[in-house]
């Protein structure tokens, strides 16, 4: 079986369209994104 040949190029394509998702994301649902940051923030609190 042939090796595929990952370049640098092939790296910084998948995780530019990756963080391009991920900013999409909290765009179209910023409420949402708030509201899961406060609860992740305040669950870290809680547990020190």
């Amino acid at each position: 079986m042939k090796h595929p040949k990952i370049t640098k190029r092939d790296i910084i394509a998948f995780f530019l369209g990756l963080f391009t998702m991920i900013l999409i994301e909290i765009i179209t649902d910023w409420e949402g994104a708030k509201r899961g940051f406060k609860a992740g923030w305040k669950s870290v609190e809680s547990n020190k």
